[in-house]
């Protein structure tokens, strides 16, 4: 954990769409190399499950497996070159965690679909005591990777990424 008091956190829910019923031995790369990986092959083939659940608790993110917030110190300035929308004030807290997805060719028949919603919920919390308390509202926001199999390569079915206002 890190010695700060201060924390820019994401709860993520996983749900994956499988109709063809493709063996986890298979899937796509992004699965593979998802921190959460055992939780998503957990119970697979079906067609459609949640993989992974959000934390119920109000000021638990499950998606900080690395220490991004190392630019969002709040007690200085940063300006950031290569990412200014990491640049902020003092006060201010940034994240530099930025979630992403590949995939695969290998294990899908022609005409297989596949997908995988990451529904986010991203908050900023404070420590007092022992205890972690939210301090902002939730900002939802989604990526949703939906990939076919058309004559032997992936290709895009409807992938989409917003907020979910």
């Amino acid at each position: 954990m890190y010695n700060k008091k201060w924390d820019i956190s994401r709860k993520i829910q996983i749900t994956i769409k499988n109709p063809a019923g493709i063996i986890s031995g298979k899937w796509p790369q992004s699965t593979v190399f998802h921190p959460h990986a055992m939780s998503l092959l957990a119970n697979q083939p079906l067609p459609e499950a949640v993989v992974l659940n959000s934390p119920s608790n109000d000021a638990e993110g499950n998606d900080d497996w690395s220490p991004d917030e190392d630019s969002g110190n709040p007690y200085e300035a940063f300006t950031s070159v290569g990412t200014p929308e990491d640049s902020h004030a003092i006060g201010e807290l940034t994240s530099t965690d930025r979630p992403s997805s590949s995939i695969s060719d290998s294990g899908f028949a022609i005409n297989e679909t596949f997908e995988e919603k990451d529904s986010f919920r991203e908050f900023a919390r404070l420590n007092i005591g022992t205890k972690w308390y939210r301090i902002s509202d939730f900002v939802n926001w989604h990526f949703t990777l939906k990939v076919k199999n058309e004559n032997g390569t992936l290709i895009n079915n409807g992938s989409s990424q917003g907020s979910d206002l």
